[in-house]
This record gives C-alpha cells, sequence and structure tokens, in this order.
C-alpha cells in the first residue's frame, strides 16, 4: 500500500501523539493500536482498511493512485454476483403472521459488516418445491415405487406431512410449545370428503364485506372448508366446524349458524342446495372423532423382558406411526421392535449407496433452502416446512419453474427429543429426491461425539437409539447410522458461487479441489489429521468475531487463532475476516455459509466478515433454555430496482417461544434510536455514530475532521448528537431525521439554505416547507445507552 504521494506505508503499532484517524473510513484509531502509517506524511490506515485492501483489491494496475480513490472505485464497480436480501422475513407460530424488518446490527449484522452489499432483489420463488412423482417426468428423479424402501420412504414423508397439517392447526389455535415438551395429536385416518362442490358465498347482510365470489367447498369430518379452486393444495381461505349446536336452514339460500359465525350459500350454477344441506345436518348429528395423542414410548433399555406388562400395555408412538401408519400395533414386544429396527436399517442402506455415488463437494442448482442445526426438534422443523414452504406443495399452472432444492448442513442428532424421527424424515427425502436434496456432515455426525453428549449428562444420539429401540437393536442401528456418518459430504456448492459447509474454513490454505481428493469412508478416529486437520476443521472451527474493544489489539480479529474447543488435537483453529475474504478470492466464491453456533439474541442467522460468512441455525429455543430464533435461508436469482439480476439469499425466520423470563424480540431495545438501520444509496447498512470528546487539560478538543455534515439536507455539526455513518461509502453521513424518513421509505428532508442577512432565523428550510411540515419530518429521539448488551455465540 502507498500514500498519496507514493511512499510505501508500513505497519506499525507505535503510539501516536495526537488523535489519527482513517483515511479510508475516517473513524478514530485507537492511540496504541496497530495501523498502516506513512513515515513521512501525515497518512494513517487502520488494520481493518488495510487487510481489506490487501485480501480483496489488486493494486498491481493503480499503484500510484491513493488509497481512498481505490476503495471508492472498487466500491463502485465490483458488483457481487451474490448480495443478501435487504429485509429478513420472521413469523410467529402464536398468531401465524409473517412480518418483514430489515436487519439490524448486533442482531443479525455482525460489526464488522462494512462493506457487505445488501440487495432490494425480489425472488418469485415461495411456491418451487420438490417434484412429485406425477408431474414433470423429464425433470424428476424419484426412483419407482415398486421398491419396497422406496415405498417406506415415501410413505414416511407423506406421514410427516400430516404431521405438518398438526402442527398448522396448532397455530390456527394460537398454540405454541417447545420441542421437548410437545405432544402431538394423532392425525386421522385419510378419508373421502363427505360433499365437495363449487359454492357462492354471500355476505352478510347489513356489513359492507367484498361482493359474493365462487369457490370450491369441501365438508369432510365436520369441518366445512372453502379454497380458491378445485386443484390439489389449493390455498384454503377458511373453515367452519360443523357440531351438534349448529344451525342449518334451507330456502332460496343455504345459511349456516353457528354460535360466533354465519355463512350464507348459494349455488352458482342454479343446482339445487338440498344435498348440501343433508349432508351438513348429517355431519352435525354425528359425534366428534375422539382426538389421541401419541404416547411417549417407555425407556425400552432399562427393561430386561421386552414381553413385560408395561412394554405390552404402551400405545404406539410417534416413530413407530412413522414406520408402520395407522397399522402400528399397541405395545411392544421383541419382534415388534426388531420390525421397526429392519425398515430404518434398510432405509440407512438405501441413503448409504446413495451418497457413495455422489461426490464429497455436492453441486447444487438454485433455488435451494439451506437449513441449520436442527438437534432432534422435529416440531421447529416441521414449522420452517408449515411457514416458509413444505416439500409436497403443487407446482405452478405453468409448470416452467426449477424445483427447489434442499440443503442439510448436519448436527441432526444429540440432545433434541425426537432424533429418531428427524433421521427418518431427511433420509427419506434424500430417498425419494436423491438430486434435490443434499445433505453436510457436522460435528454431532460422529461416534465420539455421540458418546461424549451421553457422557456428560445429555440425551446423546445413542441413547436416543437404544430408549426407543431397546439395547440389542438399538446398538445395531446406532453403528448402522455410523456407517451412513461416514459417507456424507462435507461442503455443498451452490451455483459455483456459494459454499456450504457446517463449521468453517480452519486456516484456510486449502482448496477445493484438495478437499475433493479426499476418500471415504471417514472414520471418526481419523478426522483429526486426514488431508492435515482440514477436514477436522471443516466440522469445528469457528470464525472469529469482531468486537469494539478489539480495535485496541485487532489482532484479535484477524488471522488464524487457536480454538478454545479444542482439548487434545491442537489442529482446531479460529478464523478471521482476512482468512474468509482471502479463501473466497482464491476459490472464486462470493459467500461461505455456515451452522455449528448460535447466540442468545440471534434471529437465527448471523451475517459476519464483511458480507462473506453467513451463519443459520434452526432449532429455537436450543436445548428448550436458549432464547434463539430458528432460521433458513432462501437462495435464488432475482431482479433489483435497477435491473441487475444477481443470486440474493433472503433469511427466513421462526420466532422463539416467550414467556415470564424471556423478552418478546421485536421489542424496541434499551437505547436505541432506530428498530433498524438505513441503507446508503450503494445499498451497505449504515453504522450509528455517537458522540465522542477528546478531552485535553480541561477543554475539550476536536479536529477539523470531527466536524460532519447530513449528505441528504445538510444539517451541519450532526456529530453533536447521534448519526448514521456508512462506513464502506466512507463519505456519506446522515442525521437521524434523514435516516428516519429513509427507513420508512420516504424522501430525505429539503436542503438547509443559510439564514439570510436580515436577521430572520427561521429561514432554515426552503420556502415549499412550513414549519408545521418540519414537525412532521422530526423523528422521536431516544437516549443511546452504550452498555446495550449483545449475545455472543456458544458451543453447540
Amino acid at each position: 500500500m502507498k500514500c498519496s504521494r507514493g511512499h510505501e506505508l508500513h505497519l506499525t503499532h507505535l503510539p501516536c501523539a495526537r488523535k489519527h484517524r482513517c483515511t479510508v473510513c475516517h473513524e478514530v484509531i485507537p492511540r496504541s493500536a496497530r495501523r498502516f502509517m506513512c513515515r513521512r506524511c501525515s497518512y494513517d490506515v487502520c488494520f481493518d482498511c488495510g487487510m481489506h485492501d490487501n485480501c480483496l483489491i489488486d493494486r498491481s494496475k493503480d499503484s500510484q493512485k491513493t488509497l481512498r480513490s481505490v476503495f471508492k472505485e472498487y466500491a463502485i464497480g465490483h458488483h457481487r454476483s451474490v448480495a443478501i436480501s435487504t429485509s429478513y422475513d420472521i413469523i410467529s407460530p402464536s398468531d401465524g403472521h409473517m412480518r418483514r424488518h430489515q436487519h439490524k446490527r448486533g442482531l443479525g449484522v455482525g460489526e464488522d459488516c462494512r462493506y457487505a452489499v445488501f440487495s432490494d432483489a425480489t425472488m418469485n420463488v415461495d411456491t418451487y418445491h420438490l417434484p412429485t412423482p406425477s408431474e414433470r417426468p423429464d425433470k424428476r428423479d424419484v426412483q419407482p415405487s415398486s421398491d419396497p424402501t422406496i415405498a417406506l420412504a415415501q410413505a414416511v414423508v407423506k406421514r410427516c406431512m400430516q404431521l405438518i397439517d398438526v402442527v398448522a392447526a396448532e397455530v390456527a389455535a394460537g398454540f405454541d410449545c417447545l420441542d421437548h415438551e410437545w405432544v402431538p395429536k394423532r392425525p386421522l385416518s385419510a378419508t373421502q370428503p363427505s360433499k365437495s362442490g363449487f359454492l357462492t358465498r354471500q355476505p352478510r347482510h347489513g356489513m359492507i364485506l367484498s361482493p359474493a365470489q365462487r369457490r370450491f367447498f369441501v365438508l369432510s369430518q365436520g369441518l366445512l372448508q372453502w379454497q380458491k379452486d378445485d386443484s390439489k393444495g389449493s390455498e384454503v381461505l377458511g373453515a367452519l366446524r360443523i357440531g351438534s349446536t349448529s344451525s342449518i336452514s334451507l330456502e332460496e339460500d343455504l345459511r349456516i349458524q353457528t354460535c360466533d359465525s354465519q355463512l350464507i350459500l348459494t349455488s352458482p350454477e342454479g343446482g339445487s342446495l338440498r344435498e348440501w344441506a343433508e349432508a351438513l345436518r348429517k355431519e352435525a348429528e354425528r359425534p366428534p372423532a375422539e382426538e389421541q395423542v401419541f404416547a411417549i414410548h417407555p425407556c425400552l433399555s432399562r427393561f430386561k423382558d421386552l414381553n413385560s406388562s408395561t412394554c405390552l400395555d404402551s400405545e404406539p408412538s410417534l416413530l413407530a406411526w412413522l414406520l408402520e401408519g395407522d397399522d402400528a400395533p399397541r405395545g411392544y414386544t421383541a419382534a415388534t421392535i426388531a420390525s421397526y429396527a429392519n425398515k430404518i436399517d434398510h432405509l440407512i442402506k438405501a441413503a448409504t449407496e446413495l451418497q457413495k455415488s455422489q461426490p464429497i463437494v455436492s453441486e447444487v442448482t438454485a433455488p435451494v433452502k439451506v437449513f441449520g442445526d436442527i438437534h432432534g426438534q422435529l416440531r421447529d422443523l416441521l414449522l420452517l416446512f408449515h411457514f416458509y414452504g413444505r416439500p409436497d406443495d403443487d407446482e405452478d399452472e405453468d409448470g416452467d419453474d426449477e424445483p427447489m432444492s434442499y440443503v442439510f448442513n448436519g448436527d441432526w442428532v444429540d440432545r433434541g427429543r425426537h432424533q429418531l424421527e428427524v433421521m427418518l424424515l431427511i433420509l427419506s427425502l434424500k430417498i425419494m429426491h436423491p438430486k434435490h436434496v443434499w445433505l453436510n456432515r457436522g460435528n454431532h455426525e460422529d461416534r465420539q461425539q455421540n458418546l461424549r453428549t451421553t457422557k456428560i449428562g445429555s440425551l446423546g444420539f445413542d441413547r436416543a437409539c437404544t430408549d426407543a429401540l431397546g439395547a440389542e437393536e438399538g446398538r445395531r442401528i446406532f453403528e448402522s447410522f455410523q456407517s451412513f456418518f461416514e459417507w456424507l459430504p462435507l461442503a455443498a456448492r451452490i451455483e459455483q458461487k456459494v459454499l456450504v459447509l457446517h463449521g468453517g474454513l480452519g486456516p484456510g490454505d486449502w482448496s477445493l479441489e484438495d478437499l475433493l481428493q479426499v476418500e471415504r469412508p471417514l472414520v471418526s478416529k481419523e478426522l483429526h489429521y486426514t488431508l492435515e486437520g482440514v477436514v477436522y476443521n471443516i466440522l469445528w472451527s469457528d470464525p472469529l468475531m469482531h468486537r469494539p474493544e478489539n480495535r485496541r489489539d485487532p489482532l484479535k480479529s484477524f488471522g488464524v487463532h487457536d480454538s478454545p474447543r479444542d482439548k487434545h488435537w491442537q489442529v482446531m483453529k479460529n478464523f478471521g475476516r482476512d482468512v474468509t475474504q482471502r479463501f473466497c478470492k482464491t476459490q472464486g466464491l462470493e459467500l461461505i455459509i455456515r451452522s455449528h453456533q448460535f447466540t442468545n439474541t440471534c434471529k437465527g442467522y448471523e451475517l459476519m466478515h464483511d458480507g462473506y460468512l453467513l451463519r443459520v441455525f434452526s432449532a429455537r429455543n436450543y436445548m428448550g433454555t436458549v432464547p434463539n430464533d430458528g432460521g433458513m435461508l432462501l437462495i435464488g436469482y432475482g431482479e433489483d430496482s435497477r435491473g441487475v439480476v444477481s443470486l440474493v439469499v433472503r433469511p427466513r425466520s421462526v420466532e422463539r417461544l416467550t414467556g415470564v423470563n424471556r423478552g418478546r424480540q421485536n421489542a424496541e431495545l434499551p437505547g436505541s434510536i432506530l428498530s433498524y438501520e438505513p441503507y446508503c444509496p450503494r445499498k451497505h447498512l449504515m453504522q450509528l455514530i455517537k458522540p465522542e470528546q477528546v478531552r485535553c487539560f480541561g477543554w475539550t478538543h476536536r479536529d477539523s475532521d470531527d466536524f460532519r455534515s447530513c449528505s441528504e439536507c445538510g444539517q451541519d455539526d450532526i456529530q453533536v448528537e447521534c448519526f448514521f455513518a456508512c462506513r464502506g461509502c466512507g463519505d456519506y453521513d446522515i442525521c437521524i431525521d434523514c435516516a428516519g424518513r429513509l427507513s420508512r421509505g420516504l424522501q430525505a428532508l429539503p436542503a438547509f439554505s443559510p439564514p439570510s442577512r436580515l436577521g430572520d432565523s427561521q429561514a432554515g428550510f426552503s420556502d415549499s416547507e412550513s414549519g408545521e411540515s418540519r414537525e412532521s419530518h422530526e423523528v422521536k429521539r431516544v437516549s443511546f445507552d452504550s452498555s446495550e448488551s449483545m449475545g455472543q455465540p456458544a458451543e453447540v
């Protein structure tokens, strides 16, 4: 690097006599912090900007230009082909309403995201899904159902989709609970509807409603539902429960009166409504079906004799119902448990053969959904399917869209209550769609980690198998799962631009070509020295977090450090932002997606390392004690307002369960100026800057560079109070008033004009703006509390 006069910059940590500011980002450099300086000129660059220049910008052609001009040209000319959406989706299971929020620094965006570029592109991929066996014969990858293993996988997926309907009914009733407290109701057996057909729903008298519309009505098991049309999977617009208290009358129209609602129906084609009235009366007279819940299976590993009375009198568990359906026998015998274990073993062997035929780095096409750690929390996975698209949703009528791919990024077992049920669903999806469902190995897909989890007192995968299937069959299935884990891929590459792996990069001195040369199976005891520890770091390593106090010692946020997780082999490393950026540049990547960690205040995702690293975690309320959200990532091509097409990543979250001791995450944080930060014109997420003063000998000293003016309205001295600055652009600052209006999509305040020489002190705005309009532009200010706490990543 060179200064504006062509002098070489040198790395130093010598203390400076006066306050220095970075020439690039204009931030104050701590007195004793490492920085790049020119020994001849007053030219200083902070360590962060210097490392960004060394990792990403090639200055061989423009070595004579100043670093500031090079950064500006790079920001304007370099358009990343992968961008993060400017907003994220979040749904609360208690009310089922989806809200869209902008990112907030410290909750979903890390403090080190200085030059990260966001995009306002939209994606129309909400209806994409895995192809069904009866459609798209040219693109589907489902095997013929004559194979009993394929038929079993299809049956397991179908029953899991019925569980999603159970979860949907719980959401409609406003019920929410933790996964380990969940006792799901047993889905009713599928029956033919009593009556179905098109009717016209009329508005109620005396109320202003939308005009009458033709809808498709279905009457089944005492529930009358109306949909948009008669296509499979059509959107359900409403439902009405028919019971003994319902009143049904037929005159010119059909009227259905319940205790709290009324429905008026007519036939759109002039047909008779008598058949509908008779069917409704029969449903009203029929006794309601008894709702049954799945029994919690006994801990079979504690019974020496499975033919004891306690085992024989047990109701079928959720695992038994997934394998056998409504034909699951009552009780547990040695023959029944052996039958369950054999079916699970068939699914494991079929999935293992598929993994043997696929490379260790999977190639995935967009659109794709990426899921993080699940840890046996089945209900959280079903909630994500319910809110953001289930695998069996119908396709669009045109049929031109590509099917959705799914990436499950490891850590499906250990600690959760429904570990075997989660594995059955993932195995079945992989068997049904081997070219659209991709699995990555996590650090918990490992024998030693499973045994260690049980040893420390939690529910390890080995104990989960023996508790559900008994000591003998449980150990056999556990060993079968270990052989499957040894053949799992280690990474997935999406559209050649996004790399998905479970842990991290470690030292980062490896390439994807090196990883493709690794031979499988990867046994647990060989992970730490395979490829000189690279495989072990892919499963275990963590990124270095940027904290404000690290500006005094920036080496804590850069480079390669020993991991505090490593207790035996000394091969596990933590990697800094420079390692991530350098790896992406050498491998032609734009983004690294990982899981493996969560934060107490996380939204299910977190953007780090200047937008080159994104973390996703899908298990909400982890272990029932951590107040974190569960998230997933939707990745697809989109076009922004400027017409630029790029690969867009949109985070989507399910809100954590709140309670007496858990604060609601959407509440305003104490001391926040705005609920979220604005974006600059170049789509950088701006940073809130607090006023600072440098006191020397009892008086306040300020440099000339300290005085800031708003780039939108021209207001001077905005540094006296809090303001927003773009650290990516370096010369774009806005006041709080303009930030509030830009965040709401409004225009900024008009430019200030200087006061008139006649002494009119009220001439601050242009003539078109009155005093009342000025008051309307004001944004409510809240005092900033510098003691606001941020969640720190925890080990998983």
